[in-house]
């Protein structure tokens, strides 16, 4: 599954993640470097936190269905 973020999205977690790293860590961050960091976490951590999500809201559906 590939998730794809928009620009806007991308730019802002970018920022985020060098935000991040000027705040918490003892080096900094480039564009490129969060970019690829970024990229990463949506590959490979992206479709398992959607997975987790969709089953959520497959159980409150289910649960309202119920009643």
């Amino acid at each position: 599954m590939t998730i794809e973020l928009s620009k806007e999205d991308r730019s802002q977690a970018i920022a985020s993640i060098e935000r991040y790293f000027r705040e918490n860590m003892e080096e900094k961050i480039g564009n490129i470097a969060a970019g690829a960091l970024l990229g990463f976490f949506v590959d490979e951590i992206g479709p398992v936190i959607y997975n987790m999500a969709v089953a959520e809201v497959q159980e409150r559906i289910q649960s309202r269905v119920m009643e």
